[in-house]
């Protein structure tokens, strides 16, 4: 999907004022804004919230850190295969050379088959 695409699949988008990620090299690129978006991965119908805006990307990237602290989901790589599951289904990750899942935006009138406000995101905390 090119990021063009990407962002006619936001339903919401809230600007970001001073806000930056950190990509691998640890250089700093601008998050423009953020919002929900609704977009088709393998034939699957999705919802992310809290998604940036980062046009400095070549692509847009989905976090796997991010994804599996949602009850339910999680990212399996083996001998066999990478995939994302959710909690009612899988994708197959095209890992041949990167880990790829084609997307492409979705028709707003179609079911939804995962909604990520809709599970639970578990964290991490210590108590003292």
């Amino acid at each position: 999907m090119t990021y063009d695409a990407f962002l006619s699949t936001l339903i919401t988008y809230k600007p970001c004022r001073q806000s930056y990620v950190i990509l691998a090299d640890k250089s700093r690129v601008p998050c423009l804004g953020r919002g929900i978006i609704h977009l088709t991965l393998d034939d699957k119908q999705i919802i992310l919230h809290d998604v940036l805006h980062v046009p400095h990307l070549q692509n847009p990237l989905l976090s796997v850190c991010c994804l599996r602290r949602l009850q339910g989901c999680s990212f399996l790589a083996d001998n066999s295969g990478s995939y994302l599951s959710f909690p009612n289904f899988i994708i197959p990750v095209d890992d041949s050379s990167h880990c790829i899942i084609p997307g492409r935006p979705s028709n707003p009138c179609v079911t939804v088959d995962f909604d990520s406000r809709l599970f639970v995101v578990w964290l991490c905390c210590s108590h003292q």
